[in-house]
């Protein structure tokens, strides 16, 4: 008798299954178009991560690192312009006349 097994190959032998097959991994850089987008558009460069960190990690990892530094270039710049009109209305700090 042969032995219980929860799987039976084609070739009719016994055995558990083969483990699946590994998918393919690339190395390569993210498009300039997708780093473009990822900068201007954040939301877009983190979800390039989180549906290319298995396939293609590289990309994913600069795309997601586009997307922080344009997530940080939206809110520093507009605050840096408001101190600006700030400092320049109140004449407080540099720009203030003796």
């Amino acid at each position: 008798m042969p032995p219980v097994s929860p799987y039976v190959p084609p070739n009719g032998q016994y055995g558990y299954p083969p483990p699946p097959p590994v998918p393919p991994v690339s190395y390569e850089d993210a498009d300039t178009l997708l780093k473009v987008a990822s900068f201007f558009i954040p939301i877009v460069g983190i979800i390039l991560y989180a549906l290319d960190r298995d396939k293609k990690p590289v990309s994913a990892k600069a795309c997601l690192k586009m997307g922080i530094v344009g997530i940080i270039t939206w809110v520093a710049v507009p605050f840096l312009i408001w101190l600006f009109a700030v400092l320049l209305i109140f004449g407080v700090g540099v720009f203030a006349t003796a």
